[in-house]
């Protein structure tokens, strides 16, 4: 799997976990 793939599978989880919406830019979190 293309590490960008997996890159959008996790935000797709991380946002399916907190119901918040993404920033880019905030790497820390």
């Amino acid at each position: 799997i293309p590490s960008y793939v997996a890159d959008l599978v996790q935000v797709a989880a991380w946002l399916d976990d907190h119901g918040q919406s993404y920033h880019p830019t905030d790497t820390s979190s």
